[in-house]
């Protein structure tokens, strides 16, 4: 049996290295060009803000998220992030609220697609995005890594090289998502 894009997204919903097969089967973003999900509002589009949620703990002094933060992420898991255009900082602010850890703050980062996609590495393109969305969540997409996780000598900092230029392209943690778009400027 042929698997399409939508079949693996269906079969691999909650798997952890979602990222790793998508890869494998479907190589250089072919996923990206087809909507992945039947709850999905469409494909994601460059122009497309992208948010993630994290706690305080996980942004440095500055404001930045800490690469060691989007390195734990990135490779064969993903990096899950809403889009802002389907979605709304009281919807997103309030689903965050509900399970905070103690002594952390909810934060937000943004990113726009395109500066995502722009990445690469001797020429690759670093990072696809997907339109993984749920019934509970038809805005969820998902940052997939679309290069394999390097393995031998120099790996780990190569790895951290791939987290450092994704960690770079997302604003500064704001207490709402708007907010990360609007000190990020264009």
């Amino acid at each position: 049996m042929d698997c399409n894009c939508k079949d693996l997204e269906s079969s691999h919903t909650n798997f952890e290295c979602k990222c790793g097969v998508y890869r494998q089967r479907f190589p250089d973003c072919q996923c990206e060009s087809e909507s992945v999900s039947d709850n999905s509002p469409g494909i994601v589009q460059d122009e497309e803000w992208l948010v993630r949620s994290l706690y305080n703990a996980n942004v440095l002094e500055d404001g930045c998220v800490t690469t060691a933060y989007i390195r734990g992420l990135i490779g064969d898991k993903g990096l899950s992030v809403d889009r802002l255009d389907h979605s709304s900082d009281i919807q997103l602010r309030t689903r965050e609220l509900q399970h905070p850890l103690p002594q952390n703050q909810v934060l937000f980062v943004a990113a726009q697609c395109s500066k995502v996609r722009d990445l690469n590495i001797d020429q690759k393109r670093l990072f696809c995005i997907y339109d993984t969305a749920s019934r509970e969540r038809p805005e969820h997409a998902e940052i997939c890594q679309n290069v394999d996780k390097p393995t031998g000598e120099g790996s780990k900092k190569l790895m951290m090289k791939i987290a450092e230029q994704l960690a770079e392209v997302f604003s500064e943690a704001n207490e709402t998502p708007s907010a990360c778009i609007e000190d990020f400027g264009d």
